[in-house]
Formats: C-alpha cells, sequence, structure tokens
C-alpha cells in the first residue's frame, strides 16, 4: 500500500504522517462515484477517510421524512471519521461523495493505535475537531439567518476551494440536498446567477465565472469559515 500513501495530496495526512508513521503501512486507495454514500448516519464506521486533490465528500444530517441538509465539507485539508478517534465506532452523520478523486482511508482501529503516543499528532486531531465543531455551527446559523443566494454563494465558493478549481460537477438535486431547501429555488438562484454571468451552469456542470463578484454575493460565513481553518488547523500543518 505504499503506492497510496505517495498519492498523499491530503494536508492532515501528510502532517500526520511525520509524527505518526506507522499509519503508512495502513492507507488503501479507494475511489467512489459521485453521490456515492461513504458513510450512513448512525451506522458502524470502520475507516477514516482522507481525501485527496479533486475529492470531496459532504457531511449530511437526515431527518426520518428525508430531508436533509449539509453541516461539513471536507476536501485535502481534513478528514472524515472524528468519532472513532473520539472512541465512537459509528458515523454521526451520512457521507456523501461529492467531488470525483480518490480517497485514502485507514482502519479505524489501526488509525487509533497509530496516533497513540503522538502528542504533536493528538494536539492536530483536536484542533481539527475543533474546526469541525466551528464549521457545523456556522453552518447552522447561516442556514438560519442567511437567504439561498447567500448560502449558494457560499457553497461554492468552498467547494471550489476544495476541488482546486472553477468547475463543479454537481445536479440541481444533489446541491439543494446539500443547502437543505427546494430544488426550484436552487433553479432559480443558479439561473439569477448565470444571467449576471456570475457562473455558467448546464445540467450537472457548474463553472464559476466571476469569482470576485461571488464572493461579494456570499454572506460572511465563507472568510470565516477560512478564518478560522486558518487560526485553528493551517498554522500546525
Amino acid at each position: 500500500m505504499e503506492h497510496a500513501a505517495n498519492l498523499g495530496g491530503n494536508l492532515l495526512l501528510k502532517a500526520l504522517l511525520r509524527d505518526c508513521r506507522s499509519l503508512r503501512k495502513n492507507l488503501e486507495q479507494v475511489t467512489y462515484p459521485l453521490g456515492h454514500v461513504v458513510a450512513l448516519q448512525n451506522r458502524p464506521l470502520k475507516h477514516v477517510y482522507f481525501p485527496t486533490g479533486g475529492s470531496v465528500l459532504s457531511v449530511l444530517l437526515q431527518l426520518k421524512d428525508g430531508g436533509t441538509a449539509e453541516s461539513m465539507t471536507v476536501g485535502k485539508e481534513g478528514m472524515i471519521g472524528l468519532p472513532i478517534w473520539l472512541g465512537i465506532e459509528r458515523s454521526l452523520s451520512q457521507i456523501v461523495q461529492q467531488g470525483p478523486g480518490e480517497l485514502l482511508r485507514i482502519p479505524g482501529r489501526a488509525f487509533c493505535r497509530g496516533i497513540e503516543g503522538s502528542n504533536r499528532a493528538t494536539t492536530l486531531l483536536k484542533h481539527f475537531t475543533a474546526y469541525s465543531l466551528r464549521f457545523c455551527n456556522q453552518t447552522a446559523v447561516c442556514n438560519a439567518h442567511h437567504s439561498v443566494e447567500q448560502r449558494m454563494c457560499r457553497w461554492l465558493l468552498i467547494t471550489a476551494d476544495r476541488l482546486e478549481s472553477k468547475k463543479i460537477r454537481l445536479s440541481q438535486a444533489l446541491l439543494a440536498h446539500m443547502l437543505g431547501t427546494r430544488r426550484q429555488s436552487v433553479g432559480a438562484v443558479a439561473a439569477k446567477l448565470q444571467g449576471q454571468a456570475l457562473i455558467s451552469y448546464r445540467r450537472v456542470d457548474i463553472e464559476i465565472i466571476d469569482r470576485r463578484e461571488l464572493e461579494k454575493r456570499s454572506c460572511e460565513c465563507y472568510n470565516a469559515l477560512r478564518q478560522a481553518f486558518g487560526d485553528l488547523v493551517g498554522a500546525l500543518l
């Protein structure tokens, strides 16, 4: 599995491997199609996942009536599977592959053994946990107080950052699930942004045309989350 480790591309994983080299032997590369459910809410979670360049995972909360909303987006800056490190071997949310690309994964128990004894790795994971809590809290406030247009602009910007690309492949239906709103609302906002030449949108292909203006239309949450990551995690990578 050495080849998987060499593909790296995940900033958090690279930082962990500097002090916890035994993790390397347990790395496995996996590839899932767009929209694949990596983990189900309240079901066993056996691996921790590290998205590499171009791969993005969405953390979704699902209600009994089938309604969903995204609480966090994770790309090459982070990981999925913190509950395992905290001693909980089940997923507290639904995890969906949002952007195409490879994931690196490590069996949960092997990950915990590999981290044990490393103060630096433990500190890094604590800081990423704090950032994850801030992300989820910021998303909750955003969903309650900001318009669909503001939230969609924020989501497009965050996802483009994770993908390191101005092009995003995503259907209106899946985007509506992420934002916790109706597909018709997403379609109306997309049409407006396209009419104003901020984005190009055709079927499942979205391209950011005017990023500067999109940032102006986004809510404060986009920059708040970028600053939170830099303050809590970025300085440790």
